[in-house]
């Protein structure tokens, strides 16, 4: 750990005789201060590590751990954090994990971990005596946030989560033909409402997959399909609903389904894909035919 680097993602902390963290393992006035402002920069940027027993300087302008400087009180300090890092956030902040590591030479002393997870609930802000405040994570330290910042973090808050999910179903069959649909359902993990959502697919290999009984507005240009929903569509928080459907056919053969005069293999159909919705910065990422789906697929042909 000795010349390891502070980062976005990582923080060193140790005690010192002038301005104490811990009085006998409890955090005093200061070392809450301290805590707070690394718990609330963390979880309003990209999360990360504080390390608690290693003493950090600048070493070439760069902030290095040069020391080790084991924590005393080991447990009763680990649960003085554990304790703090609970109401130290306002929002709480569930998802903080505190762990300590003993010294080799003394079970007694040693380190403590922070995980603090990037939250989705966040800004949080610092509610140590005498500092109420947002904190930011930028490059190796914390820093205030600007009203700007503030104003920003509680407009992403206030936006839907929305994420595509896939299912098939089969319709139509004649002989060894099977119609196929692929379910797009729309998931909203966010807390607030999901409106004016809209879908755009490309990348598809043979245009493969085709809306056939639509269930929203559908346009193409420039290699991009694009779903746009009815204005009445309305995704509430926790909550999913079918989005579109995409229809395929199969033919059964002796060696299995063929899907347009080819075997049906994983990676067969592939597309990649952005949702959004007003208010949501548009999630993008790739949807692959696999095992599990084919499995799916196979149980549904033998109905």
């Amino acid at each position: 750990m000795l010349g390891k680097q502070e980062t976005l993602t990582l923080e060193f902390k140790s005690d010192h005789p002038n301005e104490p963290m811990f009085v006998n393992g409890e955090l005093s006035t200061n070392g809450r201060k301290i805590l707070a402002k690394e718990l609330s920069a963390f979880a309003n940027s990209a999360g990360g590590l504080i390390v608690y027993g290693i003493d950090c300087r600048k070493v070439n302008g760069v902030d290095e751990a040069v020391d080790l400087r084991p924590v005393v009180h080991l447990s009763k300090a680990e649960t003085s954090i554990r304790n703090a890092a609970s109401e130290l956030l306002q929002p709480r902040h569930s998802d903080i994990e505190v762990m300590s590591i003993p010294s080799a030479s003394d079970a007694n002393a040693g380190f403590i971990v922070v995980n603090v997870p990037r939250s989705e609930r966040r800004p949080h802000r610092s509610e140590a005596k005498g500092q109420k405040e947002y904190f930011k994570r930028s490059g190796a330290s914390a820093f205030a946030m600007e009203h700007y910042d503030i104003e920003d973090a509680f407009k992403r808050q206030s936006s839907p989560l929305l994420s595509l999910n896939f299912d098939f179903r089969w319709g139509m069959k004649s002989g060894q033909k099977f119609g196929m649909q692929l379910l797009l359902g729309v998931t909203n993990r966010g807390e607030v409402s999901g409106k004016s959502v809209t879908l755009q697919i490309w990348n598809q290999p043979e245009l493969i997959l085709q809306p056939i009984k639509r269930l929203t507005s559908v346009s193409q240009f420039d290699g991009r399909m694009t779903f746009a929903a009815a204005s009445d569509f309305v995704v509430h928080p926790d909550q999913t609903r079918i989005f579109e459907q995409l229809d395929f056919e199969l033919i059964r053969v002796p060696e299995g389904l063929m899907i347009s005069g080819r075997p049906l293999l994983p990676g067969r159909i592939a597309f990649d894909y952005s949702i959004g919705a007003l208010d949501m910065r548009s999630q993008q990422a790739r949807f692959v035919l696999d095992e599990t789906h084919i499995r799916s697929i196979l149980k549904s042909t033998e109905r």
